[in-house]
């Protein structure tokens, strides 16, 4: 889960970083369909980044922990948030999709260059641009959710003991008392 909640936080930092500094230099007064489809193209290859990365995410997480945690391997897997995620941020890249083609269409006279004529009955879509910030915010809102739930679930979950404590190889545990029994995340935090 902390790596789940890093690498959204990260992505967020970075979006805003990128915002901000598209804000400073597009102040100097370029169009606004310009300035648009660099914020739109933006926020799509963000999404697809984060999407990529939470495909492979227990691949980088494994890697992550045994160089630096190795006898912490074992406690990375995949998690509901892993698959719920990656549903999540396919829905943001369907909904960045959408909007940048419809910011396309409207704007094609300009970056383009078609004639006015055909691109007049294309200048007043703007459905998607008009939801995308909502969109967006219910999106994020079940990014949030996901990841709480799934902080909820985990702490609930009993603690799996290791392999070699539960069995000899031969179906018996390994003598010291405790190899059926399964220990809750709380219980053993408060021994």
């Amino acid at each position: 889960m902390k790596h789940i909640i890093s690498l959204i936080l990260i992505s967020l930092i970075v979006e805003a970083a990128i915002f901000k500094l598209l804000a400073s230099f597009f102040a100097s007064g370029e169009p606004p369909y310009i300035v648009n489809s660099y914020l739109l193209t933006t926020h799509l290859v963000l999404d697809i980044i984060v999407f990529r990365i939470l495909k492979y995410r227990v691949r980088f997480s494994l890697q992550f922990v045994k160089r630096f945690q190795p006898k912490k391997w074992q406690y990375i897997y995949t998690t509901h948030a892993d698959i719920l995620l990656y549903g999540v941020y396919l829905a943001f890249i369907v909904v960045d999709l959408l909007v940048l083609g419809e910011h396309l269409l409207r704007n094609m006279d300009y970056i383009f260059g078609v004639s006015e004529a055909t691109a007049k009955p294309f200048w007043s879509w703007n459905w998607v641009y008009k939801s995308y910030p909502y969109a967006k915010s219910i999106l994020l809102s079940c990014v949030v959710t996901i990841l709480l739930a799934t902080i909820f679930v985990e702490n609930q979950r009993p603690e799996q003991e290791d392999d070699e404590d539960e069995d000899d190889g031969n179906g018996n545990g390994n003598g010291n008392g405790n190899g059926n029994e399964i220990m809750h995340k709380t219980d053993k935090q408060s021994q």
